[in-house]
This record gives structure tokens, C-alpha cells and sequence, in this order.
């Protein structure tokens, strides 16, 4: 199997008209907005298909416009990958009633590109649903169908199609009714900063929390203390997810310090999703460089397996997060230099690179956040009681666990646990040996002192069921 990259449309006619000039097989492209594969033929496309092709194809009449429609999302991206395979295409192919040459296919497309894009500076997207203002002829061709339907069922070709359409408004006889996308096409990787490196000393960091739970803010916060930086995501109001775990946050939102900054960044809530696998420990390609590996096989290989998970490239234009949904790519983000996050059209990829991928997995991690700060409070208080034997024996026990590490008068987890019952199993000894010192009765009272000043806390991050099970055992 061949596979390369394609900086310009040239490169396709290229790859066509040479490598694959006296072979039969099938041409898959990937951009950074859209794939599709084209089976060739001595140079010719005779055959095509695509994710969109597919959900379309009990419409579809007009395959050369169709063709022409889904090479025009492809070309727009400055950036594309190919992968070549001599197999035949399987039955999700539409076949084109004659071939075309891929230097036509490469023209009328560019011709298809400028008509298309005069056109959408009226209606935005191709997916703007029309309706007739007035009878004409052939109305019922153009009332209640978007731009792409259009495009695909008439029985012109692509640019006099569009050219119609355009008259038609032009004279009244057409306006749009409804801007409509498809659930898979929403601009749902838009990000929103709200704020952006703010000094925590010149807000109540508490009430700016509390005002994100009513609106069900998706996104999260950045919060650098000393020059150390850690992410608080959210979900529909309600904080899921802390990175670096160990990090103070009960702490720090008591008192957090001199020179405190934070950022809030709102995100769709399958963006955060995805997102929060860039803190993901154990990656099956991490910092692997443009030596060793082509990044357009990662996008095939991500798309043709229908994987759900996120691509990070790393260069001296930047780093993005190339997020994918079931193959799909649901949205491409670059981190800012105070790493803040902002939303781009396309990947802006410059030798030497480095790679990392990340197949989906669940990263909330909440109540191993709460947990952890509970667990300091109750050895605190072992640590005071005097019993040199106690404090000694949860030191043992932590010494002997792989998940937990004794660091800087702190217990912390030495690897993020995968669930909690090695967590719950701690926090049920510590709660032993706290009765033994103290008594049922006496530990609970302590906790309750102890845990009292961070109540308003706790109240803002909503895990108040969290320190409620762990003091009633």
C-alpha cells in the first residue's frame, strides 16, 4: 500500500497520472475536513465514496455532481493525505455512468469551488434549506431542499445548477427558509474563552464558579499558581475532571495565593470529552517524531476504523488537538501559548513534528480528586494523635501499594487509579485505624471540624455526596 501527503492539487494529478497511470485500485483522501475514496482506472475515477455519500444515496441521482461536491470539501483543506490499495471498492461505491480523467475531475472542481463559493456568500452553508417565494417552472426541483440536495438530484451539471439557483434568488423567486446542518456537521469545536489569564486576586474565584452551574458550562478552567498549571473540566455545570490529579485545588481555592491566574474556556461537552485525553498517561504513540512515522496514516487509520479519540501534533507552529468521533473528525483545536485553546480550520504542520494518539477512554476523575484530599485530612489526624505506631503503619501500607506514594508530607497517587476499589480499600483501613485512636464517635466529630472551612467549596464543585459517604463509612 502506497501512502503520502499532498500539499497541492498538483500532487493528486501527479500521483494519478504517474504511479497510478497503469493501475486499478482504490484512492482513499483524507483532509483535515473530509475523506473520500475514489476507485481508479488507468488514470480515471469511475467510481467514488464517502461517509456523506452513503446517508445521501436513496437521493442521489447526479453522481458527477455529487462527486464534484464532495472533491470540493476535500480540496478546501490546504493539507491532505492519500493512501493507494489494488483491491476492487466494495458495494458502498457509487459508479459514474463514464469515466473521468483525474486533470477534468482536478478543473471542474476548481471551476465548482468559485461558483460555490459566490453562491454561499449568500446562503453560509451548503446545507441552507430554500423555499420558494412565487411559482416558477421545475419549482418543486428547488422548494424545501438545501443547496446539497439540489446539487445532487438535478439534472444539470454542477455549476449550471448553481448558477440557476443564484438567479433565482437573484430575482426573488428563491430565499433561504432555514440554516440547517446535519448533527455530524455543527461547528460543535467552537471555543469560547470567557476569560483569560485573569488574577484570581482581583475576583471571587468562588462565585464565578458558582455562576458556571446554571448555564450547564462545558469547558474548563485553567488555573496557574507558582508558574504550576492545572485544568478543571466541566460538564453541564458540574466539575468531572481535575489534571494534574494531585494538584491542591481544595486548597488552593481557600487560599490561593499571591499571583494566581485563571482561564475559562467553554467547549461543546463531546469536545471536553475528547479533550481530556491529552492528560491520558499512558498514550499508544506518545512524543514520537516525523522521523518514524507519516501523520496521514494515523488520519486513515483513524477514520477507516471508525476510531473515537484525539491526535495531538506538537511543532514550532504550535500544538493541535485533532479530535475524532466514530472516524469522524469532530473538530480541530490549537493550544495557545498561555494554553488556552482556540478553534482553527486546518492544521498548520511544519517539520520536525511529534506525534501522540489517543484512543478514547473515560477521564473523569472527580471522585478520586475528593477522595485523595480526604485521605491527607484523615492521616492528619492519626499523625497528631501521637501514635508514632499508627501514622508508622498507614506509611507501611502506602510504601506497599501501586497506587499510592508517600511525597512532601503528603500522600499521593504515584499512577492515576483506574477505578476506585484500591481507593475505597485505603480509605476503609484509615478509618480503622482512626477508631482506633479516636473512637467512631470522636473521628467523625474531628472530620466534620477539619472538613467545615472548605464547605462553601465543596458546595461549588457539587461533590458534597462524595464527603458525605466517605465520614458515614
Amino acid at each position: 500500500m502506497l501512502s503520502g501527503s499532498l500539499e497541492k492539487q498538483q500532487d493528486l494529478i501527479d500521483l494519478i497520472n504517474g504511479y497510478l497511470i497503469n493501475r486499478v485500485g482504490v484512492l482513499d483522501l483524507f483532509g483535515t475536513k473530509s475523506s473520500i475514496s475514489l476507485k481508479i482506472e488507468h488514470g480515471n475515477i469511475t467510481a467514488f465514496s464517502s461517509k456523506e455519500a452513503q446517508e445521501s444515496r436513496e437521493i442521489l441521482s447526479n453522481k458527477k455532481s455529487a462527486l464534484l461536491f464532495y472533491m470540493v470539501e476535500f480540496l478546501d483543506s490546504s493539507l491532505g493525505f492519500f493512501s493507494f490499495r489494488e483491491e476492487l471498492p466494495g458495494e458502498e461505491f457509487i459508479h459514474l455512468e463514464e469515466g473521468l480523467h483525474v486533470e477534468e475531475l482536478i478543473l471542474q472542481t476548481q471551476l465548482a469551488i468559485v461558483e460555490l463559493r459566490s453562491l454561499l456568500e449568500r446562503l453560509i452553508t451548503p446545507y441552507a434549506v430554500l423555499r420558494a417565494q412565487e411559482s416558477f417552472p421545475d419549482m418543486e426541483s428547488y422548494d424545501g431542499k438545501s443547496l446539497y440536495e439540489i446539487i445532487i438530484t438535478s439534472k444539470n451539471g454542477f455549476v449550471e445548477t448553481l448558477r440557476t439557483v443564484k438567479d433565482l434568488i437573484s430575482k426573488g423567486l428563491l430565499d433561504v427558509h432555514q440554516f440547517y446542518q446535519p448533527v455530524d456537521e455543527k461547528d460543535i469545536s467552537k471555543a469560547s474563552v470567557l476569560i483569560e489569564g485573569v488574577e484570581v486576586a482581583r475576583i471571587r474565584l468562588l462565585s464565578i464558579m458558582e455562576s458556571l452551574k446554571p448555564g450547564k458550562f462545558s469547558g474548563f478552567l485553567r488555573i496557574e499558581s507558582q508558574g504550576f498549571p492545572a485544568y478543571l473540566y466541566y460538564i453541564k455545570g458540574r466539575p468531572v475532571a481535575l489534571y494534574p490529579i494531585s494538584y491542591p485545588l481544595f486548597e488552593f481555592l481557600i487560599d490561593p495565593g499571591k499571583n494566581a491566574r485563571i482561564s475559562a474556556v467553554k467547549l461543546d461537552e463531546r469536545v471536553v470529552k475528547l479533550l481530556m485525553l491529552r492528560h491520558l498517561q499512558k498514550k499508544p504513540i506518545a512524543g514520537m517524531t516525523d522521523k518514524f512515522l507519516e501523520i496521514g496514516k494515523l488520519l486513515m487509520g483513524m477514520s477507516m476504523e471508525s476510531r473515537s479519540g484525539m491526535l495531538v501534533v506538537r511543532s514550532t507552529a504550535g500544538t493541535y488537538y485533532m479530535l475524532y468521533e466514530k472516524g469522524s473528525v469532530i473538530g480541530l483545536l490549537k493550544e495557545k501559548e498561555d494554553g488556552v485553546v482556540e478553534d482553527v480550520p486546518e492544521f498548520d504542520i511544519r517539520r520536525p513534528y511529534w506525534v501522540e494518539l489517543a484512543f478514547f477512554e473515560p477521564m473523569e476523575n472527580m471522585d478520586k480528586v475528593v477522595y485523595m484530599f480526604i485521605i491527607n485530612t484523615a492521616y492528619g489526624i492519626i499523625l497528631r494523635s501521637g501514635k508514632e505506631h499508627l501514622a508508622n503503619s498507614v506509611i507501611s501500607y502506602v510504601a506497599g501499594s501501586d497506587v499510592f506514594k508517600y511525597e512532601e508530607g503528603q500522600i499521593k497517587y504515584r499512577k492515576a487509579p483506574t477505578n476506585t476499589d484500591d481507593v475505597v480499600s485505603f480509605m476503609s483501613f484509615l478509618l480503622d485505624t482512626g477508631y482506633k485512636i479516636l473512637g467512631e464517635k470522636r473521628l467523625e466529630e474531628e472530620l466534620e471540624y477539619l472538613l467545615q472551612p472548605y464547605k462553601e467549596v465543596f458546595d461549588t464543585l457539587n461533590v458534597q455526596d462524595y464527603i458525605k459517604s466517605f465520614i458515614e463509612g
